[in-house]
């Protein structure tokens, strides 16, 4: 019983894995929304692409969320019920802004607001809990790498945070309804209001990006160095390094 329950555990680690780095590669080749249809691999539009781009985004997150559920066996109900919400929310806001194109051609800015503010506050949140239950956790039983953590994910929250205030600023820019636009007209509105703050904001974003990256990082290494005796010094390297490609 306890190796098959120990397979399933390692089946869903894998598939919570593959479904990470494919939510990584989506958001790292975001910018072929801006390649010309007749460059693409696939010849389909912009409304297209985004159609599948939200069809992945809606199964990886079902997957995801089941594989996080048969991994922790007592998920709290309540946080359950929340993340549920967020991801039905964030589901039909998504399907609706294709739906708005399909039929408009356009779509309200509003919409993309919601998926902001949803995404971003519940994370926020999520990670809060996290930070105080092990703050909670350090002063039951003093652990410095529990510590570490903390930290390491209080710096995740302060990025969140910049991010949402720089997004909204650049959503400020943007009129009510969305039409069609070249890349080049929607890059240069960015910075209409305060370019200077936007500018700030951008690169005090991507400063606590890396540190809060690098912090998680360097945490996670020293608390399975103990590992590297069990695989071996080199190939414990190669593989705790690997997270450092998509820095």
């Amino acid at each position: 019983m306890s190796k098959i329950r120990l397979l399933s555990n390692n089946k869903s680690i894998f598939m919570l894995i593959v479904s990470m780095l494919i939510i990584i590669i989506m958001d790292s080749s975001l910018t072929i929304f801006c390649t010309p249809r007749s460059s693409r691999i696939f010849n389909i539009s912009n409304t297209e692409l985004y159609l599948i781009y939200s069809i992945i985004f809606i199964i990886s997150n079902i997957v995801l969320f089941n594989i996080v559920k048969n991994i922790t066996s007592n998920l709290n109900k309540y946080y359950y019920f929340i993340v549920l919400i967020v991801q039905s929310l964030l589901s039909i806001t998504l399907l609706t802004i294709y739906g708005q194109m399909i039929l408009y051609s356009n779509y309200s800015n509003f919409f993309i607001f919601v998926i902001v503010y949803t995404s971003f506050l519940s994370s926020i949140g999520f990670l809060s809990i996290l930070t105080i239950k092990l703050l909670r956790w350090f002063s039951l039983s003093p652990n410095y790498s529990v510590l570490l953590y903390g930290i390491a994910i209080s710096f995740f929250i302060l990025n969140t945070i910049i991010g949402l205030v720089y997004v909204t600023q650049a959503l400020s820019t943007h009129s009510d309804i969305i039409k069609p636009i070249s890349c080049r007209a929607i890059f240069a509105s960015l910075f209409n209001i305060n370019p200077d703050l936007s500018i700030y904001l951008s690169n005090l974003y991507d400063i606590t990006s890396i540190i809060s990256f690098i912090a998680l990082w360097f945490v996670t290494i020293f608390m399975l160095k103990q590992y590297s005796r069990n695989i071996g010094k080199i190939k414990y390297w190669i593989l705790v390094s690997i997270p450092l490609i998509f820095l």
